[in-house]
């Protein structure tokens, strides 16, 4: 069995959960012993990346546009690549990349999986070209799918409107032995954090609710004056706005920004953290959940993150993504017990081993990737 996965961005600072899953991906696939190949644009890889990426079949297209992922060469390359798979697995939406899979797919007869990972519907920037998109290109990929992937139950429907068969659902995962780092005095010694903090995990953009908790964190500052605001993830088009705000509200002793943070720096803020805050306007389903819930760290989300079920245990606290909802759900985390606190921590982390793990999740794969292929010898 040949795999090839595709996937718009590898980039590990800015490419969120697409690039995650993909990497992901390729480690499992291979621990698994499983013939694969990556198919990817160019767009923010580290050398780092190229290195780990560099263990498998891996080919970075050059891009001239990394705002719409646009490029005009290799399409032989692509070409064999397509005829020589037996399944390929397309990751993302809104990317060159995808149509000139399908195409070529769809003329060398190879059958694909497609998995949008929360981004069909057009939302955010750019919506009309999004709408052309989808009317001219977008819809026939998705239909076209020998299956069509959803990472969460409210994904399934929104998919299901546009396909004739159910979509199939395997959500994110989570590699467990990434979060083992502790270090109690990290905080203060790395980044000068003295009191206990709430954490938020990811970049620094509209989309991701930033400023929508900064907001919500000046509204409480008096009431809870011990607890300090801690941003951990690169700049993507917020940070000006967000210290314009703290330097007018006078907050730079309790507002930090760490940057963009990997591996055993990231372990240690989520362990130590009190909380973590994930105000996103819009999201398929984070990660950043999973992360926290191998640290025991409890959360809070708004019901626009896709992990409503979290909730539904006393995994986390849900709230609207407002100012006004996030302020309140800070207080209600505020006045926790230290007893509460900690069984809302052990209950999201068995809920997300028994259901997350990406163990887990690659069986959910390979069943696939052998029904799909079985189907094809026939």
């Amino acid at each position: 069995m040949k795999i090839l996965l595709v996937s718009a961005t590898m980039d590990d600072i800015k490419g969120g959960g697409n690039a995650e899953r993909t990497y992901q991906l390729c480690r499992y696939l291979q621990l698994n012993e499983k013939n694969l190949s990556l198919l990817t644009l160019d767009i923010g890889l580290s050398e780092t990346r190229k290195k780990t990426l560099s263990k498998y079949d891996f080919f970075a297209i050059p891009c001239i546009n990394n705002r719409f992922g646009l490029f005009f060469s290799n399409f032989k390359q692509i070409a064999q690549k397509i005829k020589s798979a037996d399944i390929i697995h397309i990751i993302g939406h809104w990317s060159m990349i995808n149509v000139i899979c399908y195409l070529y797919a769809k003329k060398y007869n190879v059958p694909y999986l497609y998995c949008p990972a929360g981004a069909y519907m057009p939302q955010g920037r750019s919506l009309i070209i999004k709408k052309i998109f989808n009317f001219f290109i977008g819809k026939k990929i998705l239909r076209n799918a020998k299956e069509v992937i959803a990472v969460t139950n409210n994904e399934t429907k929104a998919l299901n409107k546009y396909i004739m068969k159910p979509c199939i659902i395997i959500p994110n995962g989570i590699c467990t032995t990434s979060y083992h780092a502790i270090d109690h005095g990290f905080p203060k010694n790395q980044f000068g954090i003295n009191s206990p903090y709430f954490l938020f995990l990811g970049r620094l953009s509209y989309i991701k609710g930033a400023d929508l908790l900064l907001e919500a964190f000046q509204q409480i500052k008096e009431q809870f004056l011990n607890y300090s605001l801690v941003f951990a993830g690169p700049d993507d088009g917020a940070l000006t706005t967000l210290k314009s705000l703290i330097e007018a509200d006078e907050l730079n002793q309790r507002v930090f920004f760490t940057g963009h943070v990997s591996g055993e720096t990231k372990s240690k803020l989520l362990h130590q953290a009190e909380y973590l805050i994930i105000p996103s306007r819009s999201e398929a389903m984070s990660i950043v959940i999973l992360e926290a819930g191998m640290c025991k760290t409890p959360a809070l989300f708004t019901d626009q993150c896709g992990i409503n079920e979290f909730a539904d245990i006393s995994a986390g606290i849900k709230v609207e993504a407002s100012i006004t909802a996030i302020s309140e759900g800070l207080v209600q985390l505020c006045q926790l017990t230290n007893q509460q606190r900690k069984k809302m921590g052990e209950i999201l982390y068995q809920h997300v081993i028994n259901n997350y793990t990406w163990e887990k999740v690659i069986n959910q794969y390979l069943n696939l990737f052998n029904k799909l292929l079985s189907v094809k010898d026939k």
